[in-house]
């Protein structure tokens, strides 16, 4: 980790805020901690962290294990992700359409942006609803910033259909756009911070 005025940085929110004032912010946007909103005082404005809502099917391990990935990756570049199944994974026959929304809709409105895993021969449905859902959200609501849809399906480039609603696909186009790689969607990501 860097050094900041003879004090090792851990990463934690309080280092980071010490090491702001000490430096006077000249590194703290690359440092800033996973979580929250931190003002800072002194020479500083606060830094804020981009809370991202990924959203994609998760009902099997492969689906998983990818949102896993792209969720590392995002947390590793600063970014505050919300991925549903790490919450509680909605398995059993207990589990009502009820408690899977109230679990996931508060995820969805702290967002300030949307990953949408488009994968599959068609986009997930409830995918598909988180989009539309935080679209809407937009209309209202200034300070969200806009919704990547990821779309890695090597079935586009052969000519064969993305499974990408254009309904979906403008909801997306209406508010940000459409990446082929998680690379190319950080990018994105990381101009809306």
């Amino acid at each position: 980790m860097p050094e900041c005025a003879g004090m090792s940085l851990d990463g934690s929110s309080a280092s980071v805020i010490i090491c702001a004032a000490l430096a006077k912010c000249s590194f703290v946007t690359e440092l800033a901690p996973v979580k929250g909103s931190y003002p800072l005082e002194g020479s500083c404005s606060s830094v804020r962290v981009l809370k991202i809502y990924l959203a994609g099917p998760l009902f099997t391990p492969y689906e998983r294990s990818f949102i896993d990935e792209c969720s590392a990756v995002l947390r590793a570049d600063g970014f505050e992700v919300f991925v549903p199944h790490e919450h509680e994974l909605a398995e059993g026959v207990d589990v009502t359409a009820a408690w899977v929304f109230a679990k996931d809709r508060p995820g969805i409105e702290r967002a300030d942006a949307m990953l949408a895993i488009l994968d599959g021969p068609s986009v997930d449905d409830g995918t598909a609803c988180e989009i539309g859902m935080f679209h809407a959200l937009m209309q209202s609501d200034p300070s969200k910033k806009g919704i990547v849809g990821l779309l890695t399906d090597i079935r586009g480039t052969r000519g064969e259909s993305t499974g990408v609603n254009l309904f979906v696909q403008g909801a997306i186009e209406d508010v940000g756009r459409i990446a082929a790689s998680l690379e190319e969607a950080r990018d994105v990501l990381r101009s809306w911070r």
